[in-house]
């Protein structure tokens, strides 16, 4: 399906509706323990299944999207990083944390998210400088078209 949303600033403003709603909010606990079952595909799964920071991600992923489009798995490294939208899902830590893009520096290289199971409660408004060797990037995944990228 090659749908986009209406526009970054509406994907925003689906993501940030959510920081005050129960199960949302900063501190909320939220590991591994947590689990979401995807409502579109995921790089090609009709079904998948996520835990932790991987599940958080599908979910909030899902919902900016209006639960209609399916996502797809981008491959880079830092020094091939791929073009990064707000609503993106970026995995991080050599493939073992992942964030939701909320803001992108004018840059490309920084972005702010928001996450899950980091120190066990979901976070807002950190701070990622991909550049920092430390941050480990490794994919990313996104819904929208190839045609915005």
């Amino acid at each position: 399906m090659d749908y986009t949303p209406i526009s970054g600033n509406t994907v925003y403003n689906r993501l940030v509706s959510r920081k005050n709603v129960t199960g949302y909010t900063e501190g909320t606990p939220w590991d591994n323990s947590n689990e979401y079952v995807s409502k579109v595909f995921w790089d090609g799964y009709e079904v998948y299944r996520g835990h932790g920071c991987f599940g958080f991600m599908m979910d909030m992923m899902e919902y900016a999207s209006e639960y209609k489009c399916s996502m797809r798995k981008v491959y880079g490294t830092y020094n091939n990083l791929p073009q990064i939208h707000v609503g993106d899902g970026l995995r991080l830590e050599n493939d073992k944390h992942s964030v939701v893009v909320l803001e992108v520096s004018s840059d490309d290289h920084t972005v702010t998210v928001v996450e899950a199971n980091y120190g066990g409660t979901v976070h807002w408004g950190r701070v990622i400088d991909l550049s920092k060797v430390s941050v480990g990037f490794t994919y990313l995944f996104t819904f929208w078209s190839e045609t915005k990228r």
